[in-house]
């Protein structure tokens, strides 16, 4: 299953808008007419290739564009209207196509149907009057992964699709904490006990996960608190508690003092338990096979309780001797990812005692937060993937390069595609659609793979138009930008960061402002030079004139006063950006775009008459020569050398 084609007539700022999700199809909505119909502009030459990524893998689309274009929103409608259930969700008027085993069905809002032209294509049609669709399979999932705080998270978003979608988020599992916290007032501490939870599903993946995936090397776990003691005090506080089994006849204990003590007093209870377990086991049988005394139901039910109280004090004494017995030598020891062994009893100790806080896994070398982030995102496709049995998916991904170093955003993409592909046979199949600001991913995408978004702005005309004209779009409503001549597979990133992601600049804005300040004083200082040459010139030629009796033609005279009544300003400004001149040369010397730090030197020595370093000279001299001169002195240089 694929999702080919969205067409949207109103949801948030998306309005009137058609998006592509397939590399093999250009579908565009045209009016006639009065009449809608969908036309595949998509030529054979411009078809991906097949198994261009994976052969399970269908399509990749990445939705680019600045923040509050729509990125999210569109993500949004895909989770929450379309997301492959019965019945569908009807409250969105909208055109989606689906392809399955190659096959296009088109789905069509009935407001639409009426001036819809289907043309080749198989019609569907839902509508908001109680009909409902089938989608051609059940069996496909819609996952949503993010790994940012999303503060607008909202409740309804965990019930999109009900079954068929999940939310992966770091959003969603912190309210599905929260929610299951309140119900249970006595376990408060959320926080300790969702990282406990990250932490096992990280354990998990790393002592299960055979591909090829940049994990940590060594693992540690680490005891926050007088492990041993607290076990043992906790066990005492269990026995004495249960009204059946009086330890000993004693208020108070000593803890043994070593390891040898502590499992032969272990042993002696586990011994017990097991006895009195025993014992209850044939006091219940006795009860319901006793046909001349009526069974005792509260008795019965009592004997239950206690029985399954004994086998949970059994078990914690059991996995208590195995702790000290084997599961120590794991405690604080540096344990090599690659010996699974070792692995599985250390995922065993944190899985038995991860309902509390007693130990922490720290990592060699220790995870940056970008690290941290991705290992986190890479247990959550794992954890849920070992449990699904679905053949398909469309996995929803909000940002997947975010907090990564540039990097690791240079190999995000193809590395999400290795793992996925530990995971599926060439029977299951992923769509994956996902919003980016890295560049890195619109290098690693044809055009026909990535849609980018800007937003309608005042000069657009579509602005102009009147509110109840079809073509009407609000200041802000998203826009897709028309990418026909864009070259993005393989591009240059600084191309790309002008080209794709909308910037004004690819320099820091803080740089730029900075280097503006400079330009703008250096302008300016240049101008009250220029004044001040220009009226020392009309006073000497005042000056001679008036030595012929003659007067400055009025032009210049008018000039001249001007440039006199402005002096005291001049001097002013002059005095001001003089003052700066450290600073400024402070600025120009450290500018690293080649162009502008050379342009700005020679403005700045021209205005403050320097001359240039040694060094700049040199650089000059060398810039000035051809190949062949460059080769030629080399040579000689290379010759002196030698003799």
């Amino acid at each position: 299953m694929e999702l080919v084609y969205v067409w949207i007539e109103e949801y948030k700022n998306i309005k009137n808008q058609g998006f592509n999700f397939s590399p093999n199809h250009e579908f565009e909505l045209i009016e006639e007419n009065g009449e809608y119909r969908l036309e595949d502009k998509m030529t054979d030459k411009d078809r991906i290739p097949k198994e261009f990524f994976w052969q399970n893998i269908s399509s990749i689309t990445a939705i680019i564009g600045k923040n509050g274009s729509g990125k999210t929103n569109l993500l949004e409608i895909i989770a929450s209207k379309i997301s492959f259930v019965e019945p569908m969700n009807t409250n969105l008027e909208g055109i989606f196509i689906l392809k399955k085993e190659g096959v296009l069905t088109c789905y069509v809002h009935k407001k639409l149907e009426k001036n819809f032209n289907k043309g080749n294509l198989n019609i569907r049609v839902f509508g908001n009057d109680g009909e409902y669709v089938s989608y051609p399979s059940a069996k496909i999932k819609v996952l949503f992964l993010a790994n940012h705080l999303d503060m607008h998270h909202q409740k309804q978003r965990l019930q999109y699709g009900q079954i068929n979608f999940v939310d992966l988020s770091l959003s969603c599992l912190l309210r599905n904490k929260f929610e299951r916290t309140l119900d249970d007032i006595k376990s408060f501490n959320i926080i300790n006990d969702f990282k406990k939870e990250i932490i096992y599903r990280q354990l998990q993946l790393i002592s299960e996960f055979k591909g090829d995936y940049p994990l940590p090397k060594i693992l540690r776990l680490e005891k926050n608190e007088d492990i041993i003691n607290i076990l043992y005090e906790k066990l005492i506080k269990s026995i004495k508690n249960n009204d059946i089994f009086y330890f000993r006849g004693n208020d108070s204990f000593e803890p043994p003092k070593n390891a040898s003590d502590f499992k032969k007093e272990l042993f002696i209870m586990l011994k017990e338990v097991k006895n009195r377990a025993e014992k209850m086991d044939i006091t219940l049988e006795r009860n319901y096979k006793n046909i001349y005394i009526e069974p005792n139901r509260e008795y019965d039910k009592h004997m239950k309780n206690n029985k399954e109280s004994l086998n949970s004090i059994y078990n914690f004494i059991y996995n208590f001797i195995w702790l000290l017995e084997e599961g120590i030598n794991f405690i604080g020891a540096n344990i090599d990812i690659q010996d699974k062994e070792k692995l599985e009893k250390l995922n065993k100790i944190f899985y038995t005692y991860k309902e509390k806080s007693w130990f922490s896994i720290n990592y060699e070398p220790p995870l940056s937060t970008g690290e941290e982030n991705l290992l986190f995102f890479y247990s959550q496709l794992h954890d849920y993937f070992k449990k699904c049995d679905t053949e398909e998916f469309i996995i929803l991904i909000d940002e997947l390069d975010n907090t990564m170093h540039p990097e690791w955003q240079r190999k995000s993409l193809n590395k999400l595609l290795k793992f996925l592909n530990n995971y599926f046979n060439e029977k299951k199949k992923i769509q994956i659609i996902t919003t980016s600001h890295s560049p890195f991913m619109a290098s690693d995408l044809t055009r026909e793979n990535i849609i980018m978004l800007e937003t309608y702005n005042e000069n657009d005309k579509e602005t102009e138009l009147e509110e109840n004209d079809d073509n009407y779009q609000k200041v802000g409503n998203c826009k897709i930008k028309n990418q026909k001549n864009l070259k993005t597979f393989g591009a240059n990133i600084h191309e790309l960061y002008k080209e794709s992601f909308f910037m004004e600049s690819t320099m820091g804005d803080f740089a730029l402002s900075k280097i503006k300040e400079v330009i703008e004083d250096l302008t300016t200082l240049e101008c009250i030079q220029r004044a001040d040459r220009k009226l020392k010139k009309l006073e000497k030629k005042a000056e001679e004139l008036k030595e012929k009796g003659e007067e400055l033609p009025k032009t210049d005279k008018l000039e001249k006063d001007k440039l006199e009544e402005s002096t005291s300003e001049r001097v002013r400004k002059k005095g001001e950006i003089e003052e700066k001149k450290e600073t400024i040369k402070y600025i120009i010397d450290r500018v690293g775009e080649k162009v502008i730090g050379r342009k700005l030197k020679e403005k700045y020595r021209g205005i403050f008459r320097e001359e240039k370093s040694t060094e700049e000279k040199l650089n000059s001299k060398w810039n000035s020569l051809n190949e062949e001169e460059k080769v030629k002195l080399l040579s000689g240089k290379f010759g002196e050398n030698n003799a």
